[in-house]
């Protein structure tokens, strides 16, 4: 029988629907293949940038840009030949100040470049995100004409002094830079009164930058902490002619006569932004300087458009604080009126007393434990009292060996009576500051309540690297002196004193002698006025207590880093010894476009000890991480869109 080898031979159609099958197997296991890896790769992305558009993942033309060309240093230092040129008498000083910032964007890691008064002339300026002006003096006309149409434009300036005050020609060009471009304006000469200029004390101080809380450039700096700088006692008073502009610092250093004089501000200038003050990076004395590298940089990043999160001033979301301190110097009788008032309203006060008063009522001053804690005021009789001074300048005829001698007896006295630790006192100073600093530290105290020169809010001062000594400068307030009851002209005066250092998030003293308190309306007045600081969310408080939050508070750390255009990646760290059960924490995102439509979605949020307080129209998130504990950290992120946040993991 014949074999049909063709047939044996040729493939079976069998095999060929198995090769069919086998390719479209391969093809389909592909597709699978790389879905996932895309899924994959998109989930990496997510994970790491957050919440993104398809569109995003597309190269622009600023990536091919990038990648050929390298990045650009967003940030210009301008080296104004024109005003190094005209100071050539101080040069060096000059050079020096350009110098600094040098080092700060060295040590800082900041990519920067050095340009000349040519480089803006001819408009090459315009890549730039930020120019720094350091002491730029002198500007030819279209120099100061670009500039304005840089910040116009979307671009960001940073400048110190009276930038482009004359041009470079040497013409007087006055102050019409600064008010166009920074909405600042020349009001009057602030000049010391004579009284206070020829005081010893104050001689020893320099001028004062007094920071204002509650913003993000001053993030890390306690509310009201003085900056002090080398310069004279005299200058201008420099107001502010726009809403769009907001204070960053105050001067102290003038006669109340004339106001109110800031010496730092910040603001929005059509599209661009800057930060103006009137000082130079090496006026700041070294003591600050920590504190003025947290403000440069601060500022830079809001100038750069980073994110930025800063501590709220004071816990459990309070927008400023107060302390009561009444001194029990004469009539000890009356404070009896002020312990129901506390008792009543359930808060503190730090109530200060001689050693003498405080041994001849035994009783009531180990009552006053109570009611909160006990400081020490102490003062000799005085030799000379000087009415010529705004600040009682008492003269003792002690040394400084014998203060710090009577000091330590007179805490120990009043830590025997009531039982607790004495931690703060009053004491008015024959001595500079620096030996009454050492005097009150050598006699185991850690703050120091003392009067202020000038009449105004309350400011802070932190003394030595170890921060072991606060100083709370504050006035004698005269609410109480008065026999009839205060007339609403009156209280509407104390109102607006509390609303100013609630539009400062500052500390608020009302330090008053006990004597002044026997009066039906007196009384009247410290309850109204108690109620209306609860009223308006004042926290409350002694002064050991809110020095104990600002130690806490200056050894929390935070840091805000973008991951991606829709996504921040927030830390918060405890490096103290003590654990932070409250801290509110902002997080402005930086979003020229602002948020709106704003939403929430909680299943993202893990951890119970971190709470959205809230989510503001105005680019701000308002967070609040409870019990965080020595040495911990924790980590979030904050997915958004510049219209909409999407969620907080």
């Amino acid at each position: 029988m014949a074999l049909d080898l063709k047939k044996d031979i040729s493939p079976s159609a069998d095999a060929g629907d198995h090769q069919k099958i086998n390719f479209f197997l391969m093809l389909f296991y592909g597709l699978i293949t790389v879905l996932a890896s895309a899924a994959a790769y998109l989930f990496i992305l997510k994970e790491f940038f957050g919440s993104f558009a398809f569109a995003d993942l597309i190269p622009s033309a600023e990536t091919f840009k990038n990648l050929f060309n390298g990045n650009k240093a967003k940030i210009a230092v301008l080296y104004s030949n024109y005003t190094a040129e005209k100071l050539s008498s101080v040069e060096e000083l000059f050079n020096n100040e350009f110098t600094e910032w040098e080092i700060f964007f060295r040590n800082g890691n900041y990519e920067y470049d050095i340009i000349d008064d040519q480089t803006i002339e001819n408009g090459d300026h315009f890549n730039y995100v930020l120019i720094v002006l350091p002491q730029s003096v002198f500007l030819s006309d279209q120099e100061a004409d670009q500039l304005k149409n840089y910040i116009k434009n979307g671009g960001s300036l940073f400048a110190s002094g009276q930038t482009a005050e004359y041009s470079d020609d040497g013409s007087g060009r006055g102050w019409s830079f600064l008010s166009e471009v920074f909405n600042l304006r020349f009001a009057a000469e602030t000049v010391i009164a004579d009284s206070i200029a020829n005081s010893f004390y104050l001689k020893k101080l320099h001028q004062t930058a007094a920071f204002r809380g509650g913003i993000p450039l001053t993030s890390g700096i306690p509310a009201g902490y003085k900056m002090k700088i080398s310069a004279g006692l005299s200058g201008k008073k420099i107001e502010l002619t726009n809403e769009n502009v907001t204070p960053i610092s105050f001067n102290q250093n003038y006669n109340e006569d004339t106001g109110n004089s800031l010496n730092a501000a910040y603001g929005i200038n059509e599209k661009g932004r800057f930060v103006w003050m009137d000082f130079y990076i090496n006026s700041v004395k070294e003591d600050d300087r920590l504190i003025f590298d947290k403000f440069i940089s601060n500022s830079i990043n809001w100038l750069i458009k980073k994110p930025i999160a800063y501590i709220k001033d004071f816990p459990g979301g309070y927008d400023a604080a107060a302390i009561i301190a009444p001194v029990l110097s004469d009539s000890i009788q009356n404070i009896y009126n002020i312990l129901k008032i506390l008792s009543d309203e359930n808060i503190k006060a730090s109530f200060f007393i001689s050693p003498e008063k405080s041994i001849e009522n035994l009783p009531l001053t180990a009552n006053l434990g109570k009611y909160g804690e006990t400081g020490v005021f102490y003062y000799s009789k005085p030799e000379i009292i000087n009415k010529n001074f705004s600040f009682y300048n008492i003269l003792r005829k002690e040394s400084a060996a014998e203060a710090i001698y009577d000091l330590k007896k007179a805490k120990r006295t009043l830590e025997q009576i009531t039982g607790s630790k004495c931690s703060g006192c009053i004491l008015y100073p024959e001595f500079s500051a620096q030996q009454t600093y050492e005097i009150i530290q050598k006699a185991g105290f850690s703050y120091l309540l003392t009067d202020s020169a000038i009449v105004y809010s309350p400011k802070i001062e932190i003394i030595g690297r170890d921060r072991s000594l606060t100083i709370f400068e504050s006035f004698f307030n005269n609410l109480f002196t008065s026999d009839s009851g205060m007339s609403k002209e009156e209280f509407d005066a104390y109102e607006d004193e509390i609303n100013r250092i609630l539009n400062l998030h500052s500390l608020y003293i009302l330090k008053f002698r006990i004597e002044h308190l026997s009066q039906i309306m007196q009384i009247e007045r410290m309850k109204d006025l108690i109620r209306y600081l609860k009223y308006k969310n004042v926290w409350i408080t002694t002064a050991s207590e809110y020095q104990e939050w600002l130690y806490k508070k200056l050894n929390l750390e935070i840091n805000a880093d973008r991951r991606g255009e829709r996504r921040v990646y927030l830390q918060i760290s405890n490096t103290g010894k003590n654990m932070a059960k409250q801290v509110a924490v902002d997080v402005d995102l930086n979003e020229i476009s602002g948020i709106t439509n704003v939403y929430l979605n909680l299943e993202f949020v893990s951890d119970e000890r971190v709470k959205v307080l809230n989510i503001g129209s105005n680019r701000i998130i308002s967070l609040l991480f409870e019990d965080l504990k020595p040495g911990e950290s924790r980590n979030c992120y904050i997915d958004y869109s510049p219209l909409n946040i999407l969620a907080i993991k």
